[in-house]
């Protein structure tokens, strides 16, 4: 994927090229500054010493002046090169991102994503009582989120009855206050709570560090964070996958295990 990453930084070359063609004073530095980012960075940017991001490629392309055509591929051919190094394929990391005035109970409530990844499982059965007694809810509410996740086709249903995701994957937004998203985030606390008590510690790890840190660092630890949360979902993809879990860093199954399986 390499001429993936070339590509996008020989767009931004031209772009500087171009600057410079039309002020011959203009400077690597004035260059920055209409970015938003600094001299330092650009310069390492424009050498191939640092790897562009998705998100550094979305605020570049914000500022600079490319076609639509060109934005596009500049975004691509970075998205394309990041995940490579990820060892991910197209397949495995194209999302489809939700949106909260459309999609409201559907991000804030959890059932959803539950069922969504239960139909990853080979055991998966498009049976509504199956559905619930694996993830522990009424039949009624299992309806009741099929209903909903087939009216916004983010699930199908065959002539046989057989339920299937119609995407790879789905996203939220990211650093932007969403009340779907807190809703999301404290039914998840709730639940953590529950899964403390009644998971074994064998199947499960709550973990926590409390650290020092300067704040204008805060922005790359959530990157990191968010990195490390693509870098797990790769590790564990598994077309053998047999329960479903969530991560927040406190790791508990969405899935009732059986009583055989239980420690």
């Amino acid at each position: 994927m390499e001429k993936e990453a070339l590509r996008a930084i020989k767009l931004l070359k031209d772009e500087f090229s171009q600057r410079q063609r039309k002020n011959p004073s203009y400077s690597l530095r004035s260059f920055a500054q209409q970015l938003g980012f600094s001299a330092g960075t650009v310069s390492s940017l424009l050498n191939s010493k640092r790897t562009l991001t998705p998100k550094t490629a979305q605020k570049l392309v914000e500022r600079l002046s490319l076609s639509p055509l060109k934005k596009e591929i500049f975004k691509t051919s970075v998205k394309n090169d990041y995940y490579s190094r990820l060892g991910l394929t197209p397949e495995e990391y194209s999302t489809t991102v939700l949106d909260e005035e459309a999609h409201y109970r559907i991000i804030a409530e959890w059932e959803h994503y539950a069922i969504l990844t239960l139909m990853e499982l080979k055991s998966f059965r498009s049976n509504p009582s199956w559905i619930g007694e694996k993830l522990g809810i009424p039949t009624a509410r299992v309806e009741q989120t099929l209903e909903r996740l087939l009216a916004e086709k983010l699930i199908k249903k065959d002539k046989k009855g057989n339920y299937a995701r119609t995407f790879e994957k789905l996203s939220t937004s990211e650093d932007i206050s969403s009340q779907a998203l807190k809703e999301a985030h404290h039914e998840e606390l709730q639940l953590a709570r529950e899964k403390l008590y009644a998971v074994s510690v064998e199947d499960r790890d709550f973990s926590s560090v409390t650290l020092a840190l300067s704040k204008k660092r805060l922005q790359e630890a959530k990157e990191k964070i968010r990195l490390f949360r693509k870098e797990m979902m790769a590790l564990l993809k598994d077309d053998d996958a047999d329960e479903v879990y969530q991560l927040q860093i406190q790791f508990y199954p969405f899935t009732q295990m059986s009583k055989g399986e239980k420690r």
